[in-house]
Order: C-alpha cells, then sequence, then structure tokens
C-alpha cells in the first residue's frame, strides 16, 4: 500500500469517526481514547504493517503472578485476545495489548472493524488488570497498617485525540 494511499485511509476513517483532521504524527503514530481505552495506531518501520496497541495497565506491585497466569490464560490460541497478543512493555510500559496487520488487506470497512473489536477487546481486559490491581492493592492495605493504594496518573499519551 502506497503512503499516500495509507494516509488517505486514515483520514476516512479519522472522518467516520468524527475526527476530520486524524493524521499520524512525525513518529508514525496516532493516539486515541475510545472513552476510557486509549489505543495507538502506528506504522512499521518498513511501512508495510499497521501495529495497534492499547495500554491495560501497568505491571502489578502486588499478585503478578495471579494476574500474569489469567492473561497468558486468556493469550492461548487468542482465545480472549481477539487475535492480539498480550505483552509486557520491555520499557516498563505496562501490559500491553497489541495486534499488526498487514497494509495491502486493508480497506476502511476492514479497518472500522478491526479498531472496533479491539477497543471491545481492550475495554474487557483493561477491567480485569483494573479489578485484579485493586483487589491486590486492597489486599496490600489489609495487610500493612497505615497503607494507602496509590493511584497511577492514567493520563493519556501526548497528542491522544478523543472519541
Amino acid at each position: 500500500m502506497s503512503d499516500s494511499v495509507l494516509h488517505s485511509l486514515i483520514r476516512e476513517f479519522g472522518a467516520a469517526i468524527g475526527l476530520e483532521e486524524m493524521a499520524f504524527d512525525d513518529q508514525q503514530r496516532c493516539n486515541l481514547m475510545f472513552d476510557d481505552v486509549p489505543v495507538s495506531l502506528e506504522l512499521s518501520g518498513g511501512e508495510d504493517s499497521l501495529y495497534i496497541y492499547s495500554v491495560l495497565g501497568p505491571e502489578p506491585a502486588e499478585g503478578a503472578k495471579e494476574l500474569y497466569s489469567e492473561l497468558l490464560k486468556a493469550n492461548y490460541a487468542f482465545a480472549q485476545t481477539g487475535g492480539a497478543t498480550l505483552a509486557l512493555d520491555p520499557g516498563g510500559g505496562g501490559i500491553v495489548l497489541m495486534r499488526e496487520e498487514p497494509l495491502e488487506i486493508l480497506h476502511l470497512p476492514q479497518l472500522e472493524a478491526l479498531i472496533e473489536n479491539f477497543v471491545n477487546t481492550a475495554e474487557g481486559l483493561i477491567a480485569s488488570v483494573a479489578e485484579a490491581s485493586l483487589s491486590n492493592a486492597a489486599q496490600a492495605i489489609d495487610s500493612e497498617p497505615g497503607g494507602q493504594a496509590g493511584d497511577g496518573d492514567g493520563a493519556p499519551m501526548a497528542g491522544t485525540m478523543r472519541v
């Protein structure tokens, strides 16, 4: 898919969701927020694939083994990930749902359906990660007198467009 066709596809998608000015930034990335679900679209280095990813939450300070066990089960045969993969960001960015799509087969209807399914999947997984984090924080507070649950900043990435 040529660069101009891809940028045209992203503009069409933006128009379809009410973001007339949607475009990739200088890093070939576009950050969106669907309700409380952050989604990034990013061109691969060779510009032959589109990466779609969402940060589901931070790595847990407590109860990581239990949470990771559940996430690995969800990851098995893409059972609960809708064709995406769960991972830990090696840079400390948290738990990530990610998917790679070849650009040559993407057209507006496929892109719309792909992102809708991705957002729905991410939304469910974000809830699961948050629930596990709250449960673990409550257990930590109960076990430490005077403890307080900290809440991360939860701020979307710079340049995020809310949908």
